[in-house]
């Protein structure tokens, strides 16, 4: 269970679920954190998550090309 918002005190409206499915932008769906750290939610409970198909899998990993100049580290709680 992914619960790095509830730790950070934050809530967030989008997660990566939008992302796999196709209906947002992985770039949309980051929010500020506290300690200027940038969050990317994998929501809670999302265990149908783990049986997406390959092509959904290999375009959410595809999405994180575009954000490699922004970030020098990355932390994704799932």
């Amino acid at each position: 269970m992914a619960n790095s918002h509830i730790l950070l005190g934050i809530q967030t409206e989008k997660t990566i679920a939008e992302v796999i499915d196709g209906k947002e932008e992985l770039s949309k769906i980051i929010v500020n954190a506290p300690e200027n750290l940038k969050f990317l939610s994998g929501g809670s409970s999302l265990t149908e998550l783990l049986s997406i198909d390959k092509s959904k899998k290999l375009n959410f990993l595809r999405s994180f090309d575009q954000l490699s100049d922004s970030f020098d580290h990355l932390l994704v709680d799932v």
